[in-house]
């Protein structure tokens, strides 16, 4: 009997005779048994067993059809292809021809049309028929030449896989529950649907629909799961919510697919405070993962730039470092991970030349044997208690003006200097002059980076410091849930500054912009004294106003213009043509009009106490003019010529939707003189003032005079 029939197909076939009646699956929050799930499987085995190719192909959706579909295909003694059906179709029939796939099968026709005729499947499935070297999945990789790279792997590596899991000290039981979060194209999928399932647990999964970090909150939070792979990257969009995630019951605890930072881990730690806790190494070619380390609480651990160790082989594998030259590396000496052993896949599907480059033999140090290493990419470094550090990628590492300098390096020393637990990336690319130059991305809002600069400057040689600090407010992330490294660095190359108008989505930025230009640089908030509101109520009050449209009015989601940099908005312009509206209203009715519907007539009644300030201030707009109001730039966005181009973009924006405006006005008060002389490199020349008694608006509004600046525009 094959190792694959002993470790996995056996024990499959143990729980479904043991438990039919227990949860095997809870999906969209439909829970299903394993007695149904075995009817499922029953049902699609005749239909696998229709194909002509040695491959079955199906579509990743989250149904439980998809995982019968694999089991089906498994015990028909075949291999199955994933296709996600929102990849491009060209790719996916890529796929196919390179497969022959004759069969795809689409969970959502399956249901309705295939039925099971019952039966058990242990009277079906020989098991002495399912040998370890025949493929039992392939997944399909990016490749550097655009055509996906096949990795096929067979059922003795899936098998070692298991072996291995077990070795480790896991001891699952029917009573355990585990999170699915992976698309079925990523491999980490295979642990977390197979190994729960091969002890009788339930497994829990992610629609597609849904929020996957909301998701994943609700699941650890409401159900109490006891095992649970995921990617670092899902803790960065689960930090905020840490203190409300309390999991006493999670037992194991895993992580893989990207560096394991350190000080993110002792904060999960804490919501996970009886689980074993792993980070877990391995690429698609060495099936899943292959090495482990055992986070150590309130110990000291092995780390490289604040990154967790990766740890150990598993059983069954052989990882080791070897130089450029392909010769061992000594102890502490960096040099690139490669992976032998049971796990590793025959080679790339019909790509000879990759597997030249990828695969190459060597006497094991070990065993005394010749065997096949894979070149995983990765920098490492081993450790003389026998342990793998991580150091970074390859590929990552990069010369800068004939330095070496490895990225990594960079993003740890700016997460010690930011002292946060943000997600930060550093990005080589060329500027003008064809030189490279670096940039560090830092996910979330922006802050001031002074502090940052001078550690990087103390930690790093010159040149290893960044040209340039750049924040994004979410960072993309590919379908297996990292950070899309190409797509940062692709946002990069853009044109860094992208002009449109405003939508529903930017309205807290703009009720900052709002709240900002009326300040005036200074802590006076004008509107909230006059609503006899705090801050935070005329915030809310300014989001009621800017949900409503009406058109010509300061307070319309049409009348804005916004920048935005890497798809975060970093200024906004208010603008409008005076009494161009479909009655011909000043903004000043239309104005009164809205708040009016918004404050309704008893807080209305308030602004009538404030009447004698508001006239005092008042300047005649003029009917026809191009109106420019609430300017805001955010502070490190200053000083690059925003405000010029948005209102260009407002005046080609207005003439086109009305006559041919011929001036613009914009009021500033008198002692914002860095507005003023702002607008005054614009061309506007001050033109007229309204004032009023300087006592009476002390503490009340920024200052007690405004002054009204005209451009002409012709």
């Amino acid at each position: 009997m094959s190792k694959f029939s002993q470790s996995v197909v056996q024990p499959f076939l143990d729980v479904l005779a043991m438990h039919a009646e227990r949860t095997a699956f809870v999906i969209d929050g439909v829970n299903y048994s394993y007695g149904y799930f075995e009817q499922r499987i029953l049902a699609l085995l005749p239909e696998v067993t229709k194909s002509q190719s040695q491959a079955v192909g199906f579509y990743t959706h989250d149904h439980l059809d998809v995982y019968a579909s694999i089991w089906a295909i498994w015990l028909a003694g075949k291999s199955y292809v994933p296709l996600n059906p929102n990849s491009p179709i060209d790719l996916n029939h890529r796929i196919e021809r390179q497969l022959s796939l004759d069969i795809v099968l689409d969970a959502s026709l399956t249901e309705k049309h295939i039925t099971s005729t019952g039966g058990r499947l242990a009277d079906l499935v020989d098991l002495n028929s399912l040998e370890d070297d025949r493929v039992i999945y392939t997944l399909f990789t990016s490749g550097s030449t655009g055509v996906p790279k096949g990795v096929p792997i067979t059922a003795g590596n899936l098998a070692q896989f298991v072996e291995g899991v077990w070795a480790m000290g896991y001891e699952l039981t029917p009573e355990d529950r585990g999170l699915q979060m992976f698309e079925l194209t990523f491999d980490l999928s295979v642990m977390s649907y197979l190994i729960p399932v091969l002890r009788g647990g339930s497994v829990y999964t992610i629609p597609k629909h849904s929020i996957k970090f909301a998701y994943v909150f609700e699941l650890l939070t409401e159900h109490d799961l006891t095992i649970a792979l995921m990617v670092p990257s899902m803790l960065n969009f689960l930090r905020p919510y840490f203190e409300e995630i309390d999991c006493p019951k999670m037992r194991y605890s895993l992580f893989c697919g990207e560096a394991m930072h350190l000080d993110v881990l002792k904060e999960w730690s804490k919501c996970v405070p009886h689980a074993r806790i792993d980070n877990v190494y391995g690429p698609t070619e060495n099936t899943i993962y292959c090495t482990y380390y055992t986070y150590l609480r309130d110990q000291e651990n092995e780390s490289q730039n604040g990154i967790l160790s990766i740890g150990r082989s598993m059983v069954g594998n052989h990882c080791h470092v070897f130089t450029e030259e392909l010769k061992p590396a000594k102890v502490g000496e960096l040099g690139e991970l490669c992976l032998a052993g049971n796990q590793l896949t025959p080679g790339y599907l019909n790509n000879e030349e990759l597997n030249r480059n990828a695969f190459f033999e060597h006497i094991n140090p070990e065993t005394g044997l010749n065997e096949r290493y894979y070149k995983t990419g990765d920098l490492c470094i081993q450790l003389e208690n026998g342990c793998i550090n991580y150091a970074g990628r390859k590929d990552t590492q990069v010369k800068i003006q004939g330095f070496r300098v490895e990225l990594s390096e960079i993003e740890f020393q700016a997460k010690k200097g930011l002292q946060d637990l943000r997600n930060i990336v550093a990005i080589v690319s060329e500027n003008n002059q064809g030189n490279s130059e670096i940039t560090l991305m830092i996910e979330g809002e922006s802050l001031a980076v002074s502090s940052l600069e001078e550690h990087l400057k103390g930690t790093l040689p010159w040149y290893m410091l960044p040209k340039t600090i750049l924040f994004r407010k979410n960072f993309p992330l590919n379908t297996n849930g990292k950070i899309d490294r190409k797509a940062l660095k692709a946002d990069l190359l853009k044109p860094p500054y992208v002009l449109r108008s405003a939508q529903l989505s930017d309205i807290d930025f703009i009720v900052e912009a709002i709240t900002q230009a009326e300040k005036s640089n200074t802590s006076i908030f004008g509107l909230a004294n006059i609503l006899h509101q705090n801050e935070q109520e005329t915030r809310g009050t300014l989001r009621k106003l800017l949900h409503e449209e009406i058109e010509g009015c300061e307070y319309s989601i049409t009348d804005f213009v916004m920048i935005e940099l890497h798809e975060e908005p970093v200024a906004a312009l208010c603008a409008w043509v005076e009494g161009q509206n479909e009655d011909m209203q000043p903004s000043s009715v239309l104005k009164s009009n809205l708040f009016g519907y918004v404050l309704g007539p008893d807080k209305m009644m308030r602004l009538h106490a404030f009447k004698s300030q508001l006239d005092g201030i008042r300047l005649k707009r003029t009917a026809g003019a191009h109106q420019v109001e609430f300017v805001y730039v955010k502070e490190d966005h200053r000083g690059k010529g925003l405000i010029g181009r948005m209102l260009q973009f407002s005046w080609e924006k207005l003439n086109q939707s009305t006559h041919k405006t011929l001036t613009s006005e914009v009021e500033v008060f008198a002692n914002n003189v860095n507005a003023i002389k702002a607008y005054e490199k614009l061309g506007y020349r001050q033109q007229t003032e309204a004032a009023g008694v300087e006592s009476e608006y002390v503490g009340l509004f920024p200052f007690h005079k405004k002054i009204q600046m005209v451009k002409q525009l012709v």
